[in-house]
């Protein structure tokens, strides 16, 4: 497991538990989130004898229009064998996924269960938290102001920047794809619209 793969598990608050195999929450924050925000709803689901598992991808493996396919498919792996060391795939597994970066995760993750570990995980469901969402050039500068720190001006340049390095890898990629028959960007609308279904979906 990678060494810079941070997540934080969280037990059940009651006193005994419910259920023998107690269900297994993974929420994937949105890209740039705190993960104080992320631990309230961690809160609620301990509340109600559920183990959690958090994480928050960063805003430069996740971008509207390319991702960095290496570390997204490292991550995936980091998350499942996670999942096998702990031994939570024989406990009941929710998702509960924010806005496209934890979207995104969660569709890898997805991936490499289904090609890996079909027979290997009970996964009994997922709730899409304001995701997925098709990314608009508005869409986009908002999302990259509220992950950036700094001054008005610096946030606006840096968001300025952003949209015109990904107009071009859109441009780069709509060439590539029309020449070669090659999609070297991901829609993660299209991806999560044609996923078969692995679980009820809210």
């Amino acid at each position: 497991m990678d060494d810079d793969f941070e997540y934080y598990i969280t037990f059940p608050v009651i006193a005994e538990p419910v259920v023998s195999k107690e269900p297994v929450i993974i929420l994937f924050g949105w890209a740039g989130c705190v993960d104080r925000y992320l631990a309230k709803y961690s809160e609620i689901y301990q509340k109600k004898g559920c183990t959690t598992i958090r994480y928050i991808t960063s805003p430069n493996v996740v971008s509207p229009r390319c991702i960095d396919e290496k570390k997204i498919h490292n991550l995936a792996g980091n998350v499942i064998n996670l999942l096998l060391d702990m031994k939570f795939d024989k406990h009941p597994i929710f998702f509960h996924v924010f806005s496209n970066g934890g979207a995104t995760v969660y569709r890898y993750v997805s991936e490499l269960m289904k090609k890996k570990h079909p027979n290997d995980f009970q996964i009994k469901g997922c709730i899409f938290d304001s995701c997925p969402a098709k990314v608009r050039a508005s869409g986009f500068v908002r999302a990259t102001l509220a992950m950036t720190d700094g001054s008005l001006v610096k946030r606006y340049m840096i968001a300025f920047v952003a949209l015109v390095r990904a107009m071009i890898l859109g441009v780069y990629s709509a060439l590539l794809s029309f020449f070669t028959g090659k999609i070297n960007y991901y829609l993660l609308w299209n991806a999560l619209v044609e996923e078969p279904n692995i679980c009820p979906q809210l």
